[in-house]
């Protein structure tokens, strides 16, 4: 009954449109009470004696429709535990290897004034210019992307900086995940400057 008004709305255009298919998807309320998502395409025709008949065939999309709902339910999941992380997190993708998204912490903890800000950059742009060790930042950085590539996660120390501010020291843990078909890489940051200090 609640998919009532959808089904009806187009099966009302596939009327209007003759010929053309129209595609739909609702529920059927099975004998036993339970539902069953299923997916209706058809078309209409004008017979010769003026009335239109509506061809068209319907199948169970039901394990679909729990596969889409469980990915849903994860996503949401993994967005809350990635949203709410003391520590920030960041996302880099291929090719350039520059942050895709970022948490409230990431932002935070580089100066960004916003998410928008902080995707606009890649991690050689929060670093200075070379390491302690006297290697550039932007070609080291490479390097432990490609060692978390190959290795499947790189756990290492790394100076930071914020966008408006000073350096930071910092652990960093790179881990290769795939999203979407894809091969990305996880960097989680924590500032250890308390406990250098200590």
């Amino acid at each position: 009954p609640a998919d009532l008004p959808a089904v009806q709305e187009t099966l009302l255009e596939v009327i209007q449109t003759l010929g053309k298919d129209k595609t739909v998807d609702y529920r059927l309320r099975k004998a036993d009470g339970t539902a069953q998502w299923v997916r209706s395409k058809g078309s209409a025709y004008s017979q010769p004696d003026g009335r239109v008949t509506v061809f068209g065939t319907t199948s169970d999309i039901t394990e679909r429709k729990r596969a889409e709902e469980a990915l849903r339910e994860s996503e949401e999941r993994f967005r809350t535990i990635f949203e709410s992380s003391q520590d920030a997190l960041m996302i880099l993708a291929p090719p350039s290897w520059k942050f895709t998204s970022g948490n409230k912490a990431a932002v935070e903890l580089f100066g960004a004034k916003d998410k928008a800000e902080l995707v606009s950059l890649g991690p050689w742009d929060v670093s200075p210019e070379r390491q302690p060790d006297g290697q550039l930042s932007v070609d080291k950085s490479r390097e432990m992307i490609e060692t978390a590539i190959c290795e499947g996660s790189h756990f290492f120390e790394w100076t930071h900086k914020q966008l408006r501010g000073k350096d930071f020291p910092c652990t960093v843990l790179l881990t290769r995940m795939e999203l979407l078909g894809k091969t990305v890489i996880q960097a989680t940051v924590r500032d250890i400057s308390a406990q250098k200090k200590a």
